[in-house]
This record gives structure tokens, C-alpha cells and sequence, in this order.
């Protein structure tokens, strides 16, 4: 049999990583391929839906959530379509008479009732959930885990009030982490730390093979006003990771230097970058759904400053949203 080995020397070469490191790595990740994945029985739309409710349980906490709130989610993360007048019959009803969610009515008087609200039930927790959030755990640094429990809302606060700097640093990586969990983007490195970050917790590294850009680096600052520096500190840090996505987030301000600095890193260069004020992070606190209608959002304005056709612009990050669908989630800037 012809062997199919990397180059010696490459990334992945056998000669750098041992057998029990590429072990570890393979325990480390058990839980983004096959471990705690819905039953085979459901069809394709079903395991969308389901695993778009898990990835919110995860990294949310649980707590009932719109129907049309995980079926935005699914459709984004998984490129799955859903035909929504028929949602409960086709999804919601199989889901719920296998014991998996309950369906409740939406809020009376609410603009929300004809959506129902969807939770997770005690065999979901048990069979998918609660491995899931062990695996996750298994991942990260241990002084992170006890952050993984909290909610997106209390991981925010907790950034926004804390005054212990290491305390706030910890809960950045947090939510670095449940933003990107969110869309079901597996972790594929721990954070940077050196010199140019003033040894603070700097880049999480996301890899996933749904997405048109595969690698997806993100980084939290709790500042009042993101500068020019904290942009261009990412973006030499591309040239280690080969990440094709910068998101950078602040608790606070986006100043306006770094807005065109991004910008103009998006007209000379294949880089997207996403960039979430304060503003955007407490919504997203609020709502988690609304991950999408930002990444739309950023999306939209980076295609805009690089002059890409109507066939791009269809197919970034969600290769079967049609325009239209891109634009029923779009917030002007």
C-alpha cells in the first residue's frame, strides 16, 4: 500500500509529533467528531436542529430558547434548510416524542408566540450535554473550567465588573471561547502569550471544514477604547497561525483609527476582520442567536471593501443563505 505521509519537517511531521502526543490530541478533541453526536436515526435537518440547541446549552447554560432562535442557529452553522412552516411536524415533534426537547407555547402577548420555546430535557443533558461539557473542560486550562458552567449574560457581567486582572483575563478567554462554541468551531490551540500582549491571555485559534475560511482567530479585550495596536498585534499574528478570520471583541469602544486600520487590511489583503464593540457582546449576552446577525453584519462590510461579486457574497461563511436570508439578519452600521 502506498504510504501517504506528511514532509518531514511540515507541520504535522513524524518526526516532530510522537505517537503519544498525536494520542492526546486525539483524546483531547473526541468530542468535535463522533463521541457525543446526536443518534444516527434522526435525519439531517433533526441533527442540525438538535446539535444547534446542544451548542447553545454549552455554551449558554440551559434555559428555554425560541424555535426560530436554534433553527437560525442551525441553518448558519450547519448550512442546513429548514422548511419553517413545517418545522414542528418535520423537527420539533419526532425531537420531543424521543424524549429529547421539550415544546413549549410561546409568551401570550408576545410578538414571539407564534415561535414555541424549545428546552433541553434531562436525557438530552444526560446523553449529549453533560459529555460534551466534560470534554470541553478536558480541553481547556484548568483555572478556566469552573467558567465553562456560567452563562454567556454572567461570563459578561463578570468581565464588565471584575477588578482582578487575572480574574477578568480568565473570563475573557471564557468568552472567547462560548462565542466560537457557539457556531460549533472547535478549538484547535491555546492562547498566545508573550511580549507583544503584555503576557495577558492573547489569540484562541478555531479550526473547522464547514466554513469557506477554515481557521478562525479570535481575541476579548476588556478596554474602553480598542486601539490601533490591539489590530495590528492580531494581525502580525497571522503570519504564525495562517488564521484567514481575525475576531477581535472589546467590552468597550471600537475607536475609529482602528476601524480603518482593520478596513484597510480588508482592502489589501485576503483577511476578513470581525470586529464586536460592547454594545455587541451584551447582545449577543442577551440573545446568543444574534452571533449570526453580527457575523452577517461584518461580513457584508468586509465583501463591500473588497469588491467581491454577488456569487461571493452569497457564499463567506454560509454557503447555502441566499442573499435574501443574508439580509433578513443584516444590522446597518
Amino acid at each position: 500500500m502506498p504510504r501517504n505521509d506528511p514532509p518531514v519537517g511540515g507541520e504535522f511531521s513524524p518526526v516532530q509529533t510522537g505517537l503519544p502526543v498525536l494520542l492526546q490530541l486525539a483524546n483531547n478533541n473526541l468530542a468535535d467528531w463522533q463521541a457525543v453526536e446526536p443518534p444516527a436515526i434522526f435525519s439531517s435537518v433533526e441533527r442540525a436542529y438538535l446539535k444547534a440547541l446542544v451548542n447553545l446549552v454549552t455554551a449558554d447554560c440551559s434555559r428555554p430558547y425560541l424555535s426560530r432562535d436554534i433553527e437560525t442557529l442551525a441553518a448558519a452553522t450547519y448550512q442546513t434548510a429548514f422548511n419553517t412552516r413545517d418545522l414542528a411536524t418535520q423537527v420539533l415533534y419526532p425531537l420531543q416524542n424521543a424524549g429529547y426537547i421539550d415544546v413549549l407555547p410561546g409568551a401570550k402577548g408576545s410578538h414571539d408566540m407564534e415561535s414555541p420555546l424549545v428546552t433541553a430535557t434531562a436525557k438530552l443533558t444526560d446523553e449529549i450535554v453533560t459529555p460534551r461539557m466534560a470534554q470541553l473542560k478536558h480541553q481547556t486550562q484548568p483555572n478556566l473550567r469552573p467558567l465553562l458552567s456560567k452563562s454567556l449574560r454572567d461570563i459578561h457581567e463578570e468581565v464588565a465588573t471584575h477588578r482582578d486582572h487575572q480574574a477578568s483575563g480568565r473570563a475573557l478567554m471564557v468568552l472567547a471561547f462560548k462565542l466560537m462554541r457557539l457556531i460549533d468551531l472547535p478549538s484547535a490551540a491555546t492562547s498566545l502569550r508573550g511580549a507583544a500582549t503584555h503576557r495577558t491571555p492573547g489569540s484562541l485559534i478555531f479550526e473547522c471544514d464547514r466554513l469557506v475560511f477554515p481557521r478562525w482567530q479570535i481575541r476579548c479585550t476588556n478596554a474602553n477604547d480598542l486601539s490601533v495596536d490591539d489590530i495590528a498585534i492580531e494581525i502580525g499574528l497571522t503570519h504564525i497561525t495562517k488564521s484567514d478570520v481575525i475576531v477581535v471583541t472589546s467590552t468597550g469602544e471600537i475607536g475609529a483609527d482602528a476601524r480603518r486600520c482593520a478596513d484597510k487590511i480588508m482592502a489589501d489583503t485576503k483577511l476578513f476582520v470581525i470586529l464586536m464593540d460592547g454594545s455587541d457582546l451584551a447582545l449577543i449576552a442577551a440573545r446568543p442567536v444574534l452571533i449570526v446577525e453580527l457575523l452577517n453584519r461584518e461580513t457584508h462590510h468586509a465583501l463591500r471593501l473588497k469588491k467581491l461579486g454577488q456569487q461571493n457574497l452569497d457564499s463567506f461563511w454560509m454557503p447555502e443563505l441566499s442573499r435574501g436570508s443574508i439580509d433578513r439578519f443584516f444590522i446597518a452600521t
